[in-house]
C-alpha cells in the first residue's frame, strides 16, 4: 500500500507538511497545544460517550459518560475547531447522547433521567424534558424536528449488553415510546432528509444476529424502511456493530463492523455496494467510521497495536485508488486506538475530529486532522530499466516518479507487480527518493518474459500516476561443473573422477542428477547418471574398455539447457610386460597395426596365445563361420611373420567354419583338421612349431594343400579376424 504515514509515538515528534497556497498541514502533532491548524487536546474525562460537531459556530461537543451511580454528575466539554477548550457544561447526572438540530441552533443532550436542550451560541439551557430512566448511556438523533433517544435500564451495568432498549421521543415536553425496541444497546445515526439509521450494537446470546434498519422520521412516528441481518443459515457472518455513518447524499451507509471491517451498503435496501473498501490493515479492528460533510473523504477508525495504523483517511469513492493517509496512535501523548463512535467531520470536509483512548480506556484525546484541500498531478518519466535478469537471482527495476506541488511529509511509495507464465505476483512497495528515483527489487523464478508494472496510487496530496510497464527476458541461472581425473588409468583397476557442481540462482528443488558420457576408439556411450551430494561434490568410477585415450563428458541437462563439462581424457592400458618384456601387449598391438610390422603382428598374436586361457574363462570356445574365400583373403593379408602360427577365434556362440583355410604343410589334411579341432575345444590361441609360412595362400574346394613358391616351409593356420584378436587383447589387458 502506498501511504503517507503519520506515526505518533512516545517521542512526540511533530510531522507536518505545509500545503502550497493553502496554509494547511497534513500531519497531526502529538502535543496538547500545537499549531492552530493541527492540534491534539487531552480531554478532562476518564470516560466517553458521544461527539457532536457544530459547523455554524465551530464548536465540538464531547460527553463524559460517567456511568455507574445515580450520584455521578456529568459534563460536556466544548472545544473550538483549533482544539482549544472554550467551556464546560455540567449536568446533574451522567451525560450521554449528543445531537444537533438541523440549523445547529440547539444541542440535545441526555442524562440519567432527562433530555436537555442548549443554545449553541450562548451555551445556555433552553429546555428540559423528562425521559424514561437510562442506566447504560443514551443515543440521541434528530429527525423531523424532533429528538429521538434510547432508554435502557440495567442493574448491575453488566446487564446492559442484554437488557431491552427502547427508542423514545419528546412530545409536549414529556417522553413517549415509539414502540421500537430490542435487546442490547441500540445505536442511532442521523442522515439527510429526516432519515436516521438504527443498529443493534452488541453481539451476544440475546442478539446472535444483530440488525440494521433505516427509518423515516419525517412524520409523527418513525417508519421503518429497509432492514437487514447479516448471518447466514449457519449463523456465520453476524454483524458486530461499533459505529454507523450515512453519506451526505443519503445513498450509502457505512458500518464499522469489528468482525468484517468497514461495510459499505446501499441505503435503499441495505445491500452490499458493488465496490467496497479495501480491508483494514492486518491486526486492526474496526471501531468507528465517518463521512466528511462534503462527501469527499471517509475516515475509518480502528483499534490496533504497535505500528499498525489506527486511522485511515481516504476518498469516499471506493473506486478511487488513491492510497489512504494512515495514522498510528501509540503512547501516552496520543492514546492507542480510535474510540467507538469516536469520529465526526466538519461540514466542509476540512477537519476530522477523532477521539482516541488508551488500552485501559480511562484516558481520552481529541485529534483534529486536516486533509489537504488541493491535490497535485504525478507522473512516471523515462520509463523503466533493469539489471541482468537471471532466474533465481536478484533483479532491480529502476524508474523515476515526478510530482507537482509540495514535497510530501514522508517519502512516497510505488507498488509493483510481475506478470509471467505463472500469473501476476505482488512485489510490495518501493520508496521514492528525494530526487524521484526508486528501485523495485525482485527475484524472478521462471525463465522467459516477465512484465513489470509499477503504479503510484497517489495520496491525499498527489493524484495517482498512469502505470508504467516494462518487459524483461529472464534467462537461466549460471551453472558450472569442474572435474578432476588422473592422467593415466588401468583397465584392471579402473579410474575415479571427482567433480564439483555449482548452480547460481535459487536453491535447487532437489540434488542435481548429472549425465555421464564416455568416448573412446570403440565409440561413444552413456554411463550411469551420478547424483550430486548436498555439498556439490560427486564421484564417477569406471573401468575403461579400451586402451589409449578415453574422454568422459559430464553434463547437467535441465530445462533443455544446463551446463556441460567436457573431458577429461584418460589414457588407459595394460599393466605388466608384453611378449618381449617391454611395453604392454596392447601397446605393441597398436604399434604393430600403426607400422604394419609383420614381426610385431606375429609377436602380438603369440602374446594372444599366452592369454587365451583368460579369454576362455569369459567366453565359450568356438570359431566364427565365414565363407572360404573371405578366410583366404584374410589369411593372405594378415598371416605373415618369421614363425609359423596357429590361431583360433574364441567367441562365444559362434560356429566354426565349414571350410577351413589351410596353408600348405608337411602334415596331412587329417592331421591339420585334428590340430584345428583341438584348438577350438580348448579355447586357446597357440603357436605351432612348424616351419615358415609361404607367401602365397589359396582356398578352394578341390585343392586344400598348396606349396608356396617363395616361402618353401609348410605351416597350418586357422584364421578368423585380426580386429577381434586385437579387441580381446585390449579388453583383457
Amino acid at each position: 500500500m502506498n501511504t503517507a504515514r503519520r506515526s505518533r509515538r512516545l517521542a512526540a515528534t511533530v510531522l507536518a507538511a505545509a500545503l502550497a497556497g493553502t496554509g494547511l498541514t497534513v500531519a497531526v502533532a502529538p502535543a496538547a497545544h500545537a499549531a492552530a491548524s493541527d492540534s491534539v487536546a487531552k480531554l478532562p474525562f476518564t470516560t466517553y460517550s458521544a461527539l457532536a460537531v457544530d459547523n455554524v459556530h465551530q464548536r465540538v461537543f464531547l460527553a463524559d459518560a460517567n456511568l455507574g451511580s445515580s450520584s455521578n454528575t456529568g459534563q460536556i466539554a466544548v472545544y473550538d475547531f483549533t482544539g482549544v477548550r472554550v467551556s464546560t457544561i455540567t449536568l446533574p447526572y451522567h451525560a450521554s447522547g449528543l445531537a444537533l438540530s438541523a440549523d445547529a441552533g440547539t444541542l440535545f443532550a441526555g442524562d440519567r433521567y432527562r433530555l436537555y436542550a442548549y443554545d449553541t451560541t450562548t451555551l445556555a439551557l433552553k429546555s428540559t424534558a423528562n425521559a424514561n430512566s437510562d442506566y447504560c448511556g443514551r443515543e440521541v438523533v434528530v429527525a423531523g424536528g424532533k429528538p429521538y433517544y434510547t432508554s435502557q435500564v440495567a442493574d448491575p451495568l453488566s446487564q446492559c449488553s442484554t437488557a431491552t432498549s427502547h427508542m423514545d421521543t419528546v412530545v409536549n415536553g414529556g417522553w413517549q415510546r415509539t414502540g421500537w425496541n430490542d435487546s442490547g444497546k441500540l445505536l442511532l445515526e442521523g442522515g439527510p432528509n429526516d432519515t436516521f439509521v438504527m443498529g443493534q450494537g452488541v453481539l451476544n446470546s440475546s442478539a446472535p444476529n444483530p440488525f440494521v434498519s433505516v427509518f423515516d422520521g419525517s412524520g409523527e412516528t418513525p417508519v421503518r424502511n429497509a432492514t437487514r441481518r447479516f448471518a447466514d443459515s449457519a449463523g456465520n457472518g453476524a454483524l458486530n456493530l461499533k459505529d454507523i455513518a450515512v453519506s451526505p447524499d443519503g445513498t450509502k451507509v457505512a458500518l464499522a463492523d469489528a468482525s468484517a471491517g468497514t461495510r459499505l451498503l446501499n441505503t435503499g435496501d441495505l445491500s452490499d455496494d458493488a465496490n467496497g473498501y479495501q480491508a483494514l490493515p492486518t491486526g486492526a479492528t474496526a471501531s468507528s467510521v465517518a463521512f466528511s460533510g462534503d462527501g469527499t473523504y471517509i475516515a475509518r477508525g480502528a483499534s490496533a497495536t504497535g505500528a499498525t495504523p489506527d486511522l485511515l483517511v481516504q476518498p469516499a469513492d471506493p473506486t478511487d485508488s488513491t492510497a489512504p493517509l494512515e495514522f498510528v496512535f501509540e503512547g501516552s501523548q496520543d492514546g492507542d486506538r480510535v474510540a467507538p463512535r469516536g469520529m465526526e467531520w466538519s461540514a466542509d470536509g476540512s477537519r476530522l475530529f477523532a477521539v482516541t483512548t488508551n488500552a485501559a480506556g480511562n484516558q481520552y484525546w481529541l485529534h483534529i486532522v486536516q486533509p489537504p484541500a488541493v491535490q497535485y498531478d504525478s507522473r512516471f518519466t523515462g520509463g523503466l530499466t533493469h539489471s541482468q535478469a537471471t532466474a533465481g537471482e536478484p533483479l532491480a527495476v529502476r524508474g523515476k516518479l515526478e510530482f507537482d506541488g509540495p514535497a510530501p511529509a514522508e517519502p512516497l511509495k510505488v507498488t509493483a507487480t510481475r506478470t509471467d507464465a505463472n500469473g501476476t505476483h505482488e512485489l510490495g512497495t518501493a520508496t521514492v527518493k528525494a530526487d524521484g528515483t526508486f528501485t523495485v527489487l525482485d527475484e524472478p523464478d521462471l525463465v522467459g518474459d516477465a512484465t513489470y508494472t509499477v503504479s503510484f496510487l497517489g495520496d491525499l496530496t498527489h493524484r495517482p500516476a498512469t502505470d508504467v510497464t516494462h518487459t524483461v527476458s529472464v534467462g537461466k541461472a549460471a551453472s558450472s561443473i569442474a572435474l578432476t581425473a588422473p592422467a593415466e588409468a588401468s583397465m584392471s583397476t579402473g579410474v575415479r573422477i571427482t567433480g564439483t557442481f555449482a548452480a547460481q540462482g535459487k536453491a535447487l528443488p532437489e540434488r542435481a542428477v548429472l549425465k555421464v558420457e564416455r568416448a573412446d576408439r570403440l565409440g561413444t556411450g552413456t554411463l550411469s547418471s551420478v547424483t550430486v551430494a548436498a555439498d556439490g561434490t560427486f564421484t564417477i568410477d569406471d573401468l575403461p574398455r579400451t586402451r589409449r585415450e578415453t574422454t568422459y563428458t559430464v553434463s547437467w541437462p535441465v530445462d533443455g539447457g544446463g551446463c556441460v563439462a567436457p573431458g577429461p581424457r584418460v589414457a588407459a592400458g595394460a599393466r605388466g610386460p608384453g611378449p618381449s618384456g617391454g611395453a604392454p601387449v596392447g601397446a605393441q598391438w597398436e604399434d604393430a597395426r600403426a607400422r604394419g610390422s609383420r614381426a610385431a603382428v606375429c609377436a602380438s598374436i603369440r602374446s594372444a596365445a599366452r592369454i587365451a586361457a583368460a579369454v576362455s574363462a569369459r567366453e565359450a570356445a568356438t570359431t566364427r563361420a565365414r565363407p572360404a574365400s573371405a578366410w583366404a583373403r584374410r589369411c593372405r593379408a594378415a598371416a605373415f611373420g618369421s614363425r609359423p602360427v596357429v590361431v583360433a577365434d574364441a567367441r562365444a556362440g559362434v560356429r566354426p567354419p565349414r571350410r577351413r583355410v589351410i596353408c600348405p604343410a608337411s602334415r596331412s589334411a587329417a592331421a591339420s583338421r585334428s590340430a584345428e579341432g583341438t584348438a577350438a575345444r580348448s579355447s586357446s590361441v597357440t603357436a605351432s612349431s612348424a616351419a615358415r609360412c609361404p607367401a602365397s595362400w589359396m582356398s578352394s574346394s578341390s585343392s586344400r594343400e598348396r606349396w608356396g613358391k617363395s616361402w618353401g616351409v609348410p605351416a597350418i593356420v586357422l584364421w578368423t579376424d585380426l580386429a577381434r584378436i586385437g579387441s580381446y587383447m585390449d579388453g583383457l589387458l
